[in-house]
């Protein structure tokens, strides 16, 4: 569920910003002069490379535990590092942003959907009474 939180949350803010950059231009730096000049509304922008720094640490995570495919884990490795260097707008920024999108779309599905590893209620107990 988080992982499908974040890549609505992901999408909503690229979304956003992509359609006052492509319309609105004079919105959009408005938007950006306020993050930059308001120490309270920039603390988001601060903090955004450790958004990155948690993609990968994620992955390196995933990969030791494999508990996902392994193109998964590598894809957000490269979504971590493309989305990094990315711009904020236009075909370039989306471009740089929909690996990451995809890779927490992958997440969110095989989330949701489970992973086919879940154990039922009889398998836990038998599992139990074998191990006693």
């Amino acid at each position: 569920m988080g992982a499908a939180g974040l890549a609505i949350g992901v999408s909503i803010i690229g979304f956003t910003m992509g359609m006052l950059t492509a319309h609105d231009a004079t919105l959009a730096q408005k938007v950006f002069d306020l993050a930059s000049n308001d120490a309270f509304i920039s603390i988001p922008f601060y903090l955004a490379p450790l958004f990155n720094v948690g993609m990968l640490v994620l992955a390196v995570a995933l990969i030791r535990t494999r508990a996902v495919p392994l193109w998964q884990s590598i894809l957000l490795i490269v979504a971590a590092i493309a989305a990094f260097g990315a711009p904020g707008g236009g075909v370039a920024g989306a471009l740089g942003h929909a690996p990451l999108a995809v890779v927490l779309v992958a997440f969110a599905h095989r989330l949701w959907r489970g992973n086919g590893t879940e154990a039922t209620a009889a398998q836990r107990t038998s599992r139990i009474a074998v191990a006693s």
